[in-house]
């Protein structure tokens, strides 16, 4: 069991250390820093928005079976609470999260 505190930040490497798979089993979570630079952030944010903007004009009530759920921000504007499967419609977010970096991730899971 870990006795780490919540929260512990890792640094993702090459493989899932021992000390990461208690953390995980113990908390339900493992928390990675700097997994993506400034500049993919920004571009992952650019994509999700985008999508949801076309999520929106479509008026699209799911993505493969799963329902959007739509929300108002704080100008009233729609929004979306969850857009699942976002890889679906950005090539910049399906090469992110099959980067070879998460690979420890997949191997875990």
């Amino acid at each position: 069991m870990s006795d780490l505190p919540l929260d512990t930040i890792f640094e993702l490497g090459p493989t899932i250390t021992p000390e990461q798979t208690d953390f995980l089993d113990t908390h339900g979570f493992v928390h990675f820093r700097g997994v993506a630079s400034p500049e993919e952030v920004a571009r992952l944010t650019e994509e999700h928005e985008r999508i949801c903007a076309d999520h929106v004009a479509e008026g699209r009530q799911s993505v493969y079976g799963i329902p959007i759920f739509y929300g108002r921000d704080e100008t009233g504007a729609t929004l979306l609470n969850r857009s699942p499967f976002s890889s679906v419609y950005s090539e910049v977010i399906r090469s992110f999260v099959r980067d070879e970096r998460f690979e420890p991730i997949r191997r875990l899971i």
